[in-house]
């Protein structure tokens, strides 16, 4: 049996907007069905909504390997998107809900990674944040995944540069330097309202990649 997406990891994009792309077509996964059981094997029912024209067509299907959603790479976290008509670079948008700043202003920021952003508060205050994944790419469920960050005001950029990466350096000096944000769990709600590959669907072969254009 070929590995298919389950149930406890689709349910987690509902109401997010995914595609789903099938038959040459783009749907929209609005919702679940009963779950279609074989002996060995659970299938998920999708509730489907195709993105036409002028018109929507509703329907159902068992999510099988010619399903498949579109997704962002985590390596994205660092770039630019656009959601809703908005573009930001989502991991300094993630700081910021982390601090308790919803404004949408602009801040100078640089990229370390392809996981890790050091953002600037003014003069005196700069933060590096980033998303580590603890687990091999093997790994099918995302509880590997877990945010970090840094203050700057406590650590001197050039001890991070010695360690050649903010990982290594969140792994050297874990017990002294480094906080876990607040708001987890709101953080993971904005990668999955996002779009972005929690479960490692892509390297699954469970899904496209999304392009911004």
């Amino acid at each position: 049996m070929n590995d298919m997406i389950p149930i406890h990891e689709i349910r987690n994009y509902l109401g997010t907007g995914l595609k789903i792309s099938s038959e040459g077509k783009i749907w929209e996964f609005v919702g679940i069905s009963r779950p279609y059981k074989t002996k060995d094997t659970v299938f998920v029912n999708l509730d489907l909504r195709e993105l036409g024209k002028g018109h929507q067509t509703s329907r159902s299907g068992i999510l099988t390997e010619d399903k498949k959603p579109l997704v962002r790479p985590l390596s994205d976290l660092t770039k630019e998107i656009e959601h809703n008509g908005e573009r930001f670079v989502p991991l300094v948008r993630l700081l910021l809900i982390s601090e308790g700043i919803y404004d949408t202003g602009d801040r100078k920021h640089e990229v370390m990674s392809t996981n890790s952003v050091l953002v600037h508060f003014g003069e005196f205050l700069s933060i590096s944040f980033c998303l580590i994944k603890n687990m091999s790419d093997d790994v099918r469920i995302g509880e590997g995944l877990s945010f970090q960050q840094v203050n700057h005001s406590h650590v001197n950029r050039s001890m991070i540069n010695e360690c050649g990466s903010l990982e290594s350096f969140l792994s050297k000096y874990s017990n002294i330097t480094t906080c876990v944000p607040r708001h987890q769990s709101t953080l993971f709600q904005k990668l999955f309202e996002w779009n972005f590959d929690v479960y490692n669907w892509l390297g699954r072969n469970l899904a496209l990649p999304i392009t911004d254009k």
